[in-house]
């Protein structure tokens, strides 16, 4: 008798461990989904001339982690060369005369192309067509 009560006192603790743990898991499992699928608010400003041509500004949702070209795409008439972008809303780059399209998140100049750039919550993306220096 005193054995029937151990043993089940023992399945009754292995069960609760189970409910327990699995109960857990499905709480992380949910919530590293909600991150993933979470709205971001991103905004981006298009000027030119070192800001004093305004083009565009816009504030952008994005879902889970998105780069930068592909919230331009998204948002905005641009084309691009291996990442780099060459035109935003009609207005192109100038080659000829050293006008480039660069951009700064959060105030920090770039250091790799819009399709590597992964943007967060909050993020402030300036884009200015000038002479590059």
């Amino acid at each position: 008798m005193k054995f029937t009560r151990t043993m089940m006192g023992v399945f009754l603790a292995i069960l609760m461990l189970i409910s327990i743990v699995g109960c857990s898991n499905k709480e992380s499992s949910d919530n590293a989904s909600n991150k993933k699928d979470a709205v971001s608010k991103v905004t981006i400003e298009v000027t030119q001339n070192n800001g004093e041509s305004k083009v565009e500004k816009k504030t952008v949702e994005i879902k889970g982690k998105e780069t930068l070209l592909d919230v331009m795409k998204k948002n905005f008439k641009i084309e691009d060369n291996k990442g780099f972008i060459t035109s935003i809303n009609g207005v192109k780059q100038d080659t000829k005369e050293n006008k480039y399209w660069l951009f700064d998140v959060n105030g920090t100049p770039a250091v790799k192309g819009a399709n590597e750039t992964e943007l967060k919550n909050g993020d402030k993306v300036k884009w200015d067509l000038h002479a590059a220096s």
